[in-house]
Protein backbone atom coordinates (compact mmCIF):
# COMPACT_ATOMS: atom_id res chain seq x y z
CA UNK A 1 0.00 0.00 0.00
CA UNK A 2 1.46 3.43 -1.12
CA UNK A 3 0.44 5.97 0.94
CA UNK A 4 1.60 9.93 0.45
CA UNK A 5 1.00 13.32 2.49
CA UNK A 6 -0.65 15.72 0.62
CA UNK A 7 0.03 18.89 1.84
CA UNK A 8 -1.66 20.58 -0.88
CA UNK A 9 -3.18 24.53 0.31
CA UNK A 10 -6.78 24.70 2.07
CA UNK A 11 -8.22 26.38 -1.57
CA UNK A 12 -8.98 29.45 -1.51
CA UNK A 13 -12.54 30.53 -1.99
CA UNK A 14 -14.01 30.76 -5.41
CA UNK A 15 -14.05 34.40 -6.65
CA UNK A 16 -17.67 35.94 -6.00
CA UNK A 17 -18.22 38.81 -8.42
CA UNK A 18 -20.66 41.42 -7.36
CA UNK A 19 -21.78 44.82 -8.11
CA UNK A 20 -22.13 43.39 -12.31
CA UNK A 21 -24.90 45.61 -14.15
CA UNK A 22 -25.90 42.75 -16.20
CA UNK A 23 -27.73 45.77 -18.83
CA UNK A 24 -24.25 47.36 -19.18
CA UNK A 25 -22.36 45.32 -22.34
CA UNK A 26 -18.88 47.31 -22.19
CA UNK A 27 -16.35 44.28 -21.52
CA UNK A 28 -14.32 44.86 -17.63
CA UNK A 29 -10.78 43.89 -17.95
CA UNK A 30 -9.58 41.14 -16.05
CA UNK A 31 -5.98 42.60 -15.51
CA UNK A 32 -5.65 43.94 -12.11
CA UNK A 33 -5.53 47.80 -11.91
CA UNK A 34 -3.11 50.10 -10.58
CA UNK A 35 -3.65 51.15 -6.78
CA UNK A 36 -3.95 47.48 -5.25
CA UNK A 37 -1.05 46.18 -5.22
CA UNK A 38 -0.09 41.88 -4.65
CA UNK A 39 1.57 42.68 -1.50
CA UNK A 40 -1.55 44.34 -0.14
CA UNK A 41 -3.81 41.31 -1.22
CA UNK A 42 -1.08 38.72 0.24
CA UNK A 43 -0.88 40.95 3.23
CA UNK A 44 -4.62 40.91 3.54
CA UNK A 45 -4.68 37.61 3.14
CA UNK A 46 -1.84 36.30 5.81
CA UNK A 47 -3.97 38.59 8.20
CA UNK A 48 -6.76 37.00 7.60
CA UNK A 49 -5.25 33.11 7.80
CA UNK A 50 -3.71 33.73 10.81
CA UNK A 51 -7.12 34.92 12.41
CA UNK A 52 -8.78 31.83 11.04
CA UNK A 53 -10.75 33.50 9.12
CA UNK A 54 -11.98 32.72 5.29
CA UNK A 55 -10.45 34.16 2.30
CA UNK A 56 -12.99 36.05 -0.21
CA UNK A 57 -12.65 38.83 -2.43
CA UNK A 58 -15.02 40.97 0.27
CA UNK A 59 -12.91 39.70 3.85
CA UNK A 60 -9.71 40.54 1.77
CA UNK A 61 -10.99 44.28 0.68
CA UNK A 62 -12.42 44.83 4.28
CA UNK A 63 -8.92 44.19 5.27
CA UNK A 64 -7.81 46.85 3.33
CA UNK A 65 -10.22 49.19 4.25
CA UNK A 66 -13.00 48.79 2.14
CA UNK A 67 -11.02 49.63 -0.64
CA UNK A 68 -10.04 48.48 -4.04
CA UNK A 69 -11.73 46.43 -6.91
CA UNK A 70 -13.34 43.38 -6.32
CA UNK A 71 -11.76 42.37 -9.70
CA UNK A 72 -8.73 43.43 -8.57
CA UNK A 73 -8.26 41.48 -5.44
CA UNK A 74 -9.79 38.64 -7.37
CA UNK A 75 -6.82 38.72 -9.99
CA UNK A 76 -4.52 38.84 -7.66
CA UNK A 77 -6.00 36.32 -5.62
CA UNK A 78 -5.65 33.93 -8.67
CA UNK A 79 -1.89 34.94 -8.50
CA UNK A 80 -1.15 34.07 -5.17
CA UNK A 81 -3.19 30.67 -5.38
CA UNK A 82 -1.18 29.84 -8.59
CA UNK A 83 2.25 30.92 -6.92
CA UNK A 84 1.52 28.38 -3.74
CA UNK A 85 0.96 25.47 -6.15
CA UNK A 86 4.26 26.77 -7.98
CA UNK A 87 5.93 26.36 -4.40
CA UNK A 88 4.96 23.40 -2.94
CA UNK A 89 5.33 21.27 -5.88
CA UNK A 90 4.29 17.05 -6.34
CA UNK A 91 3.09 15.65 -2.81
CA UNK A 92 6.04 14.14 -1.11
CA UNK A 93 5.91 10.42 -0.79
CA UNK A 94 5.83 8.73 3.15
CA UNK A 95 8.80 6.12 3.79
CA UNK A 96 8.15 2.67 3.64
CA UNK A 97 9.25 1.83 6.86
CA UNK A 98 6.33 4.31 8.17
CA UNK A 99 4.44 2.73 6.10
CA UNK A 100 4.85 -0.39 6.49
CA UNK A 101 4.54 0.68 10.53
CA UNK A 102 1.20 2.11 9.35
CA UNK A 103 -0.25 -1.16 7.71
CA UNK A 104 0.89 -3.40 10.93
CA UNK A 105 -1.08 -1.11 12.98
CA UNK A 106 -4.11 -1.06 11.27
CA UNK A 107 -3.99 -5.00 10.49
CA UNK A 108 -3.25 -5.33 14.63
CA UNK A 109 -6.08 -2.83 15.06
CA UNK A 110 -8.44 -4.68 12.54
CA UNK A 111 -7.19 -7.72 14.03
CA UNK A 112 -8.29 -6.57 17.90
CA UNK A 113 -11.35 -4.82 16.62
CA UNK A 114 -12.44 -8.60 15.18
CA UNK A 115 -11.41 -10.06 18.72
CA UNK A 116 -13.29 -7.89 20.42
CA UNK A 117 -16.45 -7.85 18.39
CA UNK A 118 -16.53 -11.82 18.47
CA UNK A 119 -15.97 -11.52 22.22
CA UNK A 120 -19.24 -9.25 22.34
CA UNK A 121 -21.11 -11.36 20.11
CA UNK A 122 -20.08 -14.46 22.10
CA UNK A 123 -20.92 -12.78 25.35
CA UNK A 124 -24.31 -11.82 23.60
CA UNK A 125 -24.60 -15.55 22.87
CA UNK A 126 -24.38 -17.00 26.05
CA UNK A 127 -26.20 -14.26 27.74
CA UNK A 128 -29.44 -14.70 25.28
CA UNK A 129 -28.53 -18.77 25.68
CA UNK A 130 -29.16 -18.01 29.47
CA UNK A 131 -32.59 -16.32 29.01
CA UNK A 132 -34.00 -18.79 26.69
CA UNK A 133 -33.14 -21.36 29.07
CA UNK A 134 -34.09 -19.55 31.78
CA UNK A 135 -37.65 -19.09 29.78
CA UNK A 136 -37.91 -22.78 29.07
CA UNK A 137 -37.23 -23.77 32.91
CA UNK A 138 -40.19 -21.59 33.77
CA UNK A 139 -42.40 -22.32 30.77
CA UNK A 140 -42.07 -25.80 31.88
CA UNK A 141 -42.74 -25.05 35.89
CA UNK A 142 -45.69 -23.55 34.15
CA UNK A 143 -46.74 -26.24 32.30
CA UNK A 144 -46.42 -28.62 35.27
CA UNK A 145 -49.00 -26.41 37.32
CA UNK A 146 -51.38 -26.20 34.51
CA UNK A 147 -51.58 -29.42 34.06
CA UNK A 148 -51.94 -29.87 38.25
CA UNK A 149 -54.54 -27.56 37.83
CA UNK A 150 -55.91 -28.92 34.98
CA UNK A 151 -56.29 -32.64 36.82
CA UNK A 152 -57.98 -31.13 39.98
CA UNK A 153 -60.51 -29.68 37.31
CA UNK A 154 -61.02 -33.32 35.99
CA UNK A 155 -61.54 -34.35 39.70
CA UNK A 156 -63.93 -31.87 40.40
CA UNK A 157 -65.75 -32.41 37.59
CA UNK A 158 -65.91 -35.67 37.92
CA UNK A 159 -67.16 -35.38 41.03
CA UNK A 160 -70.11 -32.59 40.12
CA UNK A 161 -71.29 -35.35 37.57
CA UNK A 162 -71.72 -37.94 40.26
CA UNK A 163 -73.26 -35.44 42.30
CA UNK A 164 -75.64 -34.55 39.65
CA UNK A 165 -76.59 -38.39 39.01
CA UNK A 166 -76.75 -38.76 42.74
CA UNK A 167 -79.01 -35.99 42.99
CA UNK A 168 -81.50 -37.12 39.43
CA UNK A 169 -81.78 -40.43 41.56
CA UNK A 170 -83.00 -38.54 44.47
CA UNK A 171 -85.25 -36.40 42.80
CA UNK A 172 -86.83 -39.34 41.36
CA UNK A 173 -86.66 -41.39 44.79
CA UNK A 174 -88.55 -38.33 45.89
CA UNK A 175 -91.26 -38.26 43.57
CA UNK A 176 -91.63 -42.27 43.90
CA UNK A 177 -92.23 -41.53 47.20
CA UNK A 178 -94.78 -38.66 47.29
CA UNK A 179 -96.66 -40.73 44.40
CA UNK A 180 -96.41 -43.12 47.03
CA UNK A 181 -97.68 -41.10 50.21
CA UNK A 182 -100.80 -39.89 47.93
CA UNK A 183 -101.93 -43.29 47.24
CA UNK A 184 -101.45 -44.25 50.91
CA UNK A 185 -103.58 -41.13 51.63
CA UNK A 186 -105.70 -41.86 49.43
CA UNK A 187 -106.01 -45.41 50.95
CA UNK A 188 -106.21 -43.91 54.78
CA UNK A 189 -108.74 -41.96 53.75
CA UNK A 190 -110.84 -45.24 52.36
CA UNK A 191 -110.54 -46.68 55.31
CA UNK A 192 -111.10 -43.85 57.85
CA UNK A 193 -114.71 -43.36 55.75
CA UNK A 194 -115.11 -47.31 55.69
CA UNK A 195 -114.30 -47.49 59.78
CA UNK A 196 -116.39 -44.77 60.03
CA UNK A 197 -119.56 -46.69 58.27
CA UNK A 198 -118.80 -49.69 60.76
CA UNK A 199 -118.89 -47.82 63.24
CA UNK A 200 -121.90 -46.15 62.77
CA UNK A 201 -123.65 -49.35 62.20
CA UNK A 202 -122.62 -50.90 64.93
CA UNK A 203 -123.73 -48.24 66.77
CA UNK A 204 -126.92 -48.59 65.34
CA UNK A 205 -127.35 -52.36 66.17
CA UNK A 206 -125.95 -51.94 69.56
CA UNK A 207 -128.91 -49.40 69.99
CA UNK A 208 -131.15 -51.79 68.08
CA UNK A 209 -129.81 -54.41 70.78
CA UNK A 210 -130.38 -52.26 73.65
CA UNK A 211 -133.85 -51.20 73.33
CA UNK A 212 -134.64 -55.31 72.72
CA UNK A 213 -133.09 -56.35 75.92
CA UNK A 214 -135.04 -53.18 77.68
CA UNK A 215 -138.79 -54.11 75.98
CA UNK A 216 -137.96 -58.04 76.93
CA UNK A 217 -137.31 -56.83 80.49
CA UNK A 218 -140.27 -55.06 80.78
CA UNK A 219 -142.16 -58.08 79.56
CA UNK A 220 -141.13 -60.42 81.92
CA UNK A 221 -141.23 -57.66 84.97
CA UNK A 222 -144.99 -57.10 83.73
Amino acid sequence: MSLHADFSPIPLTPMVTIGVNPLRNEKRSTMPRSGIKLDDVKSAVSELERRGEAVTQLAVRQALGDTGSLTTIGAHLRTLREGRAEVQGPPRQIPSELTQAMEQSVTSLWTRAQELARADIEAIRQAAQGRVEAAEKELEALSAAFDKQQDHVDQMQTALDQLSVQLRSAEQVRAALEAENTSLKHINESLFGRLDSHTHAVETLMSKVSREVTSSDLEESS
